[in-house]
């Protein structure tokens, strides 16, 4: 039982603040409080480990090291519990990822099967050379993808979105050939096409309930 504390606390240990032994708890700014504070549940042996937003106001240097460490907790067989508004940390650290919509979960499972079942959608953005050729191009992508529309409002932008609704029949390589294809013929600075994000299916599901008696 040492030895295993002993083991945890030295993988532990060097993520947090250097000066931890010599400073009160208090004299950390909010960032290294934080770490000391998943520091702390870490060290714990039970084998779940229960976190309310971690990496809420640390660096990115440190939140990628913070993810680390806990990436290795999961692969050693603690279970960790997080609630983030990260959809960021959620694909980064979480094998199944639920969406709680006014205090309800309406979803539940892995990254990607959550885009499918709730997101079909892609998202072309295309950058235009000139605003002259902005009627050409939508024209085309429109009847390109008869599922798609335009997203972007403003005028005179020169980065157009369009939102694709992936049907049925229509396969992810087959769509990314046709956009290829289209690209090709028109006079455009540069292309992407990708699929709908978290952050994306998170904004579906809140239209989707928010105005249901739940």
């Amino acid at each position: 039982m040492y030895l295993e504390i002993l083991t945890r606390n030295e993988n532990i240990l060097p993520k947090l603040p250097s000066n931890i032994c010599s400073s009160t708890f208090f004299a950390f700014s909010g960032g290294q409080r934080r770490r000391v504070c998943i520091g702390v549940a870490l060290m714990n042996p039970s084998k779940l480990v229960i976190l309310d937003e971690p990496t809420a106001g640390i660096d990115p240097k440190t939140r990628h090291q913070v993810w680390g460490l806990l990436k290795k907790m999961r692969l050693s067989g603690k279970a960790i519990v997080l609630s983030s508004h990260s959809m960021e940390e959620c694909e980064a650290l979480c094998s199944r990822i639920g969406v709680l919509v006014k205090g309800r979960l309406v979803a539940i499972g892995a990254s990607q099967a959550l885009k499918t079942r709730h997101a079909d959608n892609f998202f072309l953005h295309v950058s235009l050379n000139s605003l002259s050729d902005k009627n050409h191009v939508v024209n085309t992508v429109l009847t390109t993808f008869p599922s798609g529309t335009l997203a972007t409002k403003r005028e005179d932008a020169l980065t157009l979105k369009f939102k694709i609704r992936q049907r049925k029949e229509d396969k992810v390589s087959a769509l990314y050939e046709k956009a290829q294809t289209m690209a090709s013929s028109l006079p455009l600075k540069d292309f992407i096409l990708i699929q709908a994000s978290l952050e994306d299916v998170l904004e579906i599901l809140n239209e989707e309930y928010s105005g249901k008696v739940l």
